[in-house]
């Protein structure tokens, strides 16, 4: 699957001029680095302490937060690009996940 989606997401994040981005359930960072890389100023969240950590170290610049996307700790209207790739397959319903990313 990363290999089908990893090149439609970059897609997106190109067509969109920097801004504040968000990576929700981030993982090790995997789709945070590239708007990085690009310009944004990204917030990346997960559920998992061990994959934040394993992010930190190759993302310094940017923000790494621990939480859920049901419930993403962010002021609302507060991010300009949201990304959320092959996450919400581990959400029972996806009603507070799309939400979240709206809010």
């Amino acid at each position: 699957m990363i290999h089908a989606e990893q090149p439609v997401v970059h897609a997106l994040i190109e067509a969109i001029a920097p801004g504040n981005a968000l990576d929700a359930a981030c993982g090790t960072g995997r789709h945070t680095k590239y708007p990085v890389e690009r310009g944004h100023t990204v917030i990346g969240v997960d559920a998992s302490n061990e994959m934040l950590a394993r992010a930190r170290t190759d993302l310094p610049h940017a923000e790494l937060r621990i939480g859920d996307p049901r419930a993403l700790p962010l002021e609302t209207a507060s991010i300009d690009l949201g990304v959320c790739a092959l996450a919400l397959t581990h959400c029972e319903s996806l009603g507070a996940p799309i939400a979240e990313l709206a809010r």
